[in-house]
């Protein structure tokens, strides 16, 4: 999926609205990587960089071995700020 925007997405299928009208669980890896995230880039959406960095394998298998910031920050679009965001929530 690549969108420039969030807003380029119907309302009800937007990550926080889909999470406050339907849960968490009802939501992808990507979709909750990209609430963290809050924003994206110029060219990518929060919804497009956590897509890229939930790849291979969804959220546990790819980040949960993560443990420093510069194994996230060589993503485009993912800045030190954003990388300790999710390195903290994980």
């Amino acid at each position: 999926m690549h969108i420039k925007s969030i807003k380029e997405i119907p309302v009800d299928d937007r990550p926080r609205e889909k999470m406050a009208n339907k849960g968490a669980t009802a939501l992808t890896d990507a979709e909750l990587v990209a609430i963290l995230l809050r924003t994206g880039t110029a060219e990518k959406s929060a919804l497009d960089i956590a897509s890229e960095m939930t790849a291979d394998g969804g959220l546990y298998k790819r980040l949960a071995s993560v443990t420093r910031l510069n194994e996230l920050t060589n993503i485009k679009g993912l800045g030190q700020a954003k990388a300790a965001t999710v390195l903290a929530a994980l």
